[in-house]
């Protein structure tokens, strides 16, 4: 790996793991993140992240990120009853 890209890489690395862990809103994260892959010099059109949660019913929270624009939407355990409850 070049030099300078095994830098760019290290830096988002170390953003992730000693400043990005204390950010309470995953969509800031994801926002952030996405942000610093392009400043980087990748090109991204889009960027998917799922995250597991110690929940009966959900399963997780995927969220994608296209420039301008967040979603975010639970995955859940195949409860069809699962979007009715908070």
């Amino acid at each position: 790996m070049p030099p300078e890209l095994a830098a760019r890489a290290e830096a988002m690395r170390g953003w992730l793991v000693c400043e990005a862990r204390f950010i309470d809103d995953p969509n800031v994260v994801t926002q952030s993140f996405a942000e610093r892959v392009l400043d980087a010099g990748v090109p991204l059109d889009c960027l998917a992240t799922a995250m597991p949660t110690l929940d009966a019913v959900r399963q997780g929270v995927a969220r994608r990120w296209e420039r301008g624009a967040i979603s975010a939407s639970p995955v859940t355990r195949g409860c069809p009853e699962a979007d009715r409850w908070p």
